[in-house]
């Protein structure tokens, strides 16, 4: 939307502008500063769990420009983490929701996760219609509806965790 809207907008891009578009203000410009100071202390948290080899995931939606930093591009780079993308609706929910996950701590591919192959806008899992999250309704974003992960995903996704061996362990 644009900056004068009261709908969300564009606050970052790909390029050189990864940590904030230049004309932020007012409210877009906090939402930034918050956001980069979430990002270097999820990545200090990470750093410092790769070192004492404990093992966890950042999860954020899949067209999320937070993968296209300079800290998780080094941890995947290195083989530190891994990404893995999965689809809500193959957890029993209405919504699609591509949603990725970057595995720290486990070698790389243990952790799978279910993905939808979508045919005609139908859940590969029940064949039902896919619900569409985009736009207000409510009183709110649809998208808070699929905030909170489906139950069956979180305990799909710690199962393997727990059980993957660690990326040291891969030679």
């Amino acid at each position: 939307a644009p900056q004068h809207s009261p709908m969300p907008s564009v606050l970052r891009d790909i390029g050189k502008h990864l940590f904030g578009l230049p004309y932020l203000t007012g409210r877009d410009a906090i939402a930034v500063k918050i956001g980069n100071a979430q990002y270097r202390h999820a990545m200090k948290l990470i750093t410092l769990c790769l070192k004492h080899d404990v093992r966890g995931y950042l999860e954020n939606p899949q067209s999320s420009r937070l993968f296209k930093t300079p800290g998780i591009q080094k941890l995947l780079r290195t083989g530190q983490a891994f990404l893995v993308t999965c689809h809500f609706c193959q957890y029993r929910t209405q919504w699609r929701k591509a949603t990725s996950f970057l595995i720290s701590g486990v070698a790389p591919r243990s952790v799978v996760l279910n993905t939808c192959s979508m045919c005609h806008n139908r859940r590969s899992a029940s064949g039902k219609r896919h619900v569409q999250l985009s736009g207000p309704g409510g009183g709110k974003f649809k998208t808070a509806a699929a905030q909170v992960y489906p139950r069956r995903l979180a305990q799909h996704l710690m199962t393997q965790l727990l059980v993957a061996p660690s990326y040291r362990n891969v030679t």
